[in-house]
């Protein structure tokens, strides 16, 4: 679910609105398709749909620089919008497990126009990310994004997950789950503040987005 370092810092003004995020072609579908029948870890036999990519990222923050982890990222269906959507000076760290998809994130960052946020690819665990912000220079995290397959993952590495993701948050950080089921929605309660959920009908199938809160600053770790 991912090191190439490629930054690019300019402040230029306000980006007004979300970047379109690009249909994938029907190369990118079957080879996505293909590496997802083949890793059974990989959340979705598509990319999230484009409709989708936007209703979710409106929820971060792109008026000033943030610090965003993403988990799972597979070919970019939310990495390379976030990259047009947020501040200049933002820094994206894409962290993914399967070698095929972590190849392509990484070939896709070494020729980016130098007026984008910088892009980290990392292949490596998501539960990880305190390791991977630090061995970045970064201490903690604004948001992380999340697709990565909950239910099909162990209860322990779950937990541990959604652990170490509060751990890296900064004070009002938020973790953003986009999953196929709620099942994951307990344990968010059970470790963070505050957790709103919806469901995005524009993807097939549904999304079921969950928006997770670190705001009690008594419980920072």
């Amino acid at each position: 679910m991912c090191e190439v370092k490629l930054v690019a810092f300019s402040v230029t003004t306000k980006r007004e609105s979300f970047a379109e995020p690009v249909e994938p072609t029907t190369m990118e579908h079957l080879s996505f398709f293909l590496e997802a029948m083949r890793d059974r870890k990989v959340a979705s036999v598509v990319p999230t749909a484009p409709a989708s990519v936007r209703r979710i990222c409106r929820r971060i923050d792109k008026d000033r620089p943030v610090t965003l982890v993403e988990y799972g990222p597979g070919t970019g269906a939310f990495t390379r919008p976030l990259l047009k959507h947020l501040h200049p000076e933002s820094t994206v760290i894409a962290v993914e497990l399967n070698t095929s998809f972590a190849a392509k994130l990484r070939r896709f960052s070494w020729n980016r126009p130098a007026d984008e946020p910088k892009l980290i690819v990392q292949r490596d665990d998501a539960g990880n990310v305190q390791d991977i912000l630090r061995e970045h220079g970064f201490d903690k995290a604004d948001y992380v994004l999340s697709g990565i397959p909950f239910s099909l993952i162990e209860k322990d590495t779950r937990t541990r997950i959604i652990d170490q993701t509060y751990r890296a948050l900064t004070p009002n950080g938020c973790f953003l789950v986009y999953q196929f089921s709620f099942h994951v929605r307990k344990l968010l309660k059970e470790r963070f503040e505050a957790v709103r959920s919806r469901r995005v009908l524009l993807n097939i199938p549904p999304l079921c987005v969950m928006e997770a809160r670190k705001t009690d600053l008594k419980r920072h770790v």
